[in-house]
């Protein structure tokens, strides 16, 4: 799931075991690898073994696969440096869009035709119904309303 208490991974996830915390890991956030002067970008995890092993043998669970095909949308959007993944991926998950089954994290872009102290995110949303074949016209409104959240509640510019 997505972390909001790392601030130095970008984008970072809690590791989380039957609703037990055992770990972090993520792409070290862009500060720390200029405070410690790393130049490439570097994935870290931390593991807490002790809640590890205290989880096994696990319970697992399986799903059908699903029958019906998803309809996929990319979103690009260019945000200030200190927005986090974490706070794109919960903007999203309060629409509680129809039909949305993922929220996915692509890619983070630097350089200087963003501009300076801004960021490029790029984000993938999945659409399905459990049932029948959407039609993108279904996905098109969805979409829609997740672009103006971003670019209302995080001051988000949407790349084209």
């Amino acid at each position: 799931t997505p972390s909001t208490t790392t601030p130095w991974l970008e984008p970072g996830g809690d590791i989380v075991l039957n609703g037990i915390l055992i770990g972090r890991m993520g792409r070290l956030s862009t500060a720390v690898q200029k405070k410690w002067n790393v130049a490439n970008t570097t994935h870290v995890a931390q593991l807490h073994v002790a809640q590890l092993f205290e989880q096994f043998p696990p319970d697992v669970q399986s799903h059908p696969l699903p029958k019906q095909p998803a309809i996929e949308r990319d979103i690009s959007l260019i945000v200030d440096e200190n927005v986090l993944w974490s706070n794109v991926y919960s903007t999203l998950k309060q629409l509680d869009l129809p039909l949305l089954e993922e929220i996915e994290y692509v890619t983070t872009f630097r350089g200087k035709n963003i501009g300076a102290g801004k960021k490029s995110l790029t984000l993938r949303m999945r659409f399905r119904d459990k049932t029948r074949t959407l039609t993108h016209d279904e996905v098109n409104t969805p979409s829609s309303e997740a672009a103006v959240a971003l670019q209302e509640q995080l001051g988000a510019e949407i790349r084209s």
